[in-house]
């Protein structure tokens, strides 16, 4: 027991240097011949001059802090969320609304067959805008998260779902060219039977978008909550993206209840909730956001 008690008074001056953050004892010495206390004190007044190079809190990089401005985040969400409107204005009008023929199954074929190429190529915009839209989904959850991490967080969740539940239904897009393609091993089915065959793997198809829009609605509720709350959007746009998200959750589920109601409620759903996504997009690239709020926001969300 004495010689572990003189063991343990030995070594309490060492003990002392590594409670203070000296993180040497204090009479050892660098290589350099340079006494430890010396060397921690010049680490320290260098960690003032330059804090992002010893910030050990994020591999040196404040906790709320991105790597490019935050315009610039808001601008190249904006390009990445025009491209995901526009390809879907172009798949959903100008393909399949073009090409699908509701209740009949043989024209719809036949115009799949007479444009496989426009038909797979609507496939691959698809593909592509699901990529742009998880790229949107950090941006938007690197901008928001200084307003409540915890609802950006959510808000993500719900667009990572949206997402993948929208590629899976997108198989269901690209099926009909398969079915009709003429494979050998499809000869035991006769032509109305591969015709019905894809009519229904496209219906099936927009009940699972249906889905996916479910899980982009509440998304956009938690965006337009926290745009309203920021400061550095306008109020007006927050409003705009909530009311998007509120067309979005009644169009899915008046398509799972009725589909009367929602060839009803499909006109004024274009308007509620394109509107505002392409008035959003050309703010973002035009405007971006209020940076110096934004950096208010983020000095005072790292220091809470």
């Amino acid at each position: 027991m004495p010689v572990i008690g003189s063991e343990l008074l030995r070594v309490r001056p060492y003990l002392r240097a590594w409670e203070v953050g000296a993180g040497t004892p204090p009479d050892k010495e660098t290589r350099h011949g340079q006494p430890a206390v010396r060397c921690v004190r010049s680490y320290h007044s260098s960690a003032r001059r330059n804090p992002g190079i010893h910030d050990t809190r994020g591999m040196g990089m404040p906790d709320h802090q991105p790597t490019i401005s935050p315009r610039r985040y808001a601008r190249t969400g904006g390009v990445l969320y025009l491209y995901i409107i526009g390809a879907g204005i172009f798949v959903e009008l100008f393909v399949r609304g073009k090409l699908v023929v509701s209740g009949d199954a043989a024209a719809t074929a036949s115009n799949i067959l007479a444009h496989e190429t426009l038909w797979r190529v609507a496939f691959s915009a698809e593909v592509l805008w699901l990529a742009c839209a998880v790229a949107l989904t950090m941006i938007f959850y690197v901008l928001m998260r200084v307003v409540n991490r915890n609802i950006a967080i959510m808000g993500a969740f719900f667009a990572l779902m949206s997402i993948a539940v929208e590629a899976m239904s997108t198989l269901f897009h690209f099926a009909p060219a398969l079915i009709l393609g003429g494979a050998s091993y499809l000869k035991v089915f006769d032509a109305q039977q591969l015709q019905a065959l894809a009519l229904l793997s496209i219906s099936v198809f927009e009940r699972g978008f249906g889905i996916s829009l479910v899980f982009f609605g509440f998304e956009e509720l938690c965006r337009g909550y926290l745009m309203f709350r920021s400061g550095f959007f306008p109020r007006f746009l927050g409003v705009l993206v909530i009311i998007s998200g509120l067309s979005y959750l009644s169009n899915s589920f008046a398509l799972f209840l009725s589909p009367k109601l929602s060839a009803l409620v499909f006109p004024i759903f274009v308007i509620t909730a394109g509107l505002p996504e392409m008035i959003l997009a050309v703010w973002l690239i035009v405007v971006g956001l209020n940076a110096t709020k934004w950096n208010e926001r983020a000095a005072a969300s790292a220091s809470a």
